[in-house]
């Protein structure tokens, strides 16, 4: 199940919570997602830290594993630090899920604040093996500037 799905899936639960009357109400909706790499392998790796346009944000380019190269690499976790070392060359400790080990696990929360009626709740759980969208995932744990650019 793809991030995309499960933020349909709330979507839908959202709208489906709301009453269709002829009063006008007004209601607000917050999502909270956690992401995290359960029972993945310890790696510290290298590589170019960039901007992602997927689940998390960031990703990792031109990842240097001990034992190989990997392709771009999806960084999860707490990232709001990672903002100031975006174009930095960084070696990150953390765990991965791979197509070797690892699952990623998705928690999700959707609170719904309607005007004039009960506010609404979904929370959806999913947890996939391995890669997540055909990328491995590296559960952020520290972060280390190797370079201030990756060139």
């Amino acid at each position: 199940m793809t991030i995309r799905a499960i933020l349909l899936g709330l979507a839908s639960v959202a709208l489906a919570t709301t009453p269709i009357s002829g009063q006008t109400s007004q209601a607000t909706a917050k999502t909270s997602t956690k992401i995290e790499v359960k029972d993945g392998r310890d790696v510290k790796v290298t590589g170019c830290l960039v901007r992602h346009t997927g689940v998390s944000g960031f990703g990792l380019a031109d990842v240097m594993d001990r034992d190989a190269a990997l392709d771009n690499v999806i960084l999860v976790g707490d990232l709001d630090k990672l903002d100031k070392h975006v174009g930095e060359l960084v070696e990150i400790k953390g765990k991965l899920a791979d197509t070797q080990s690892g699952k990623v696990k998705v928690e999700s929360k959707t609170t719904v604040d309607r005007e004039h009626a009960p506010d609404a709740e979904a929370r959806v759980k999913s947890e996939t093996k391995g890669e997540f969208d055909g990328s491995p995932v590296l559960g952020v744990r520290s972060l280390k500037t190797l370079r201030s650019t990756c060139s």
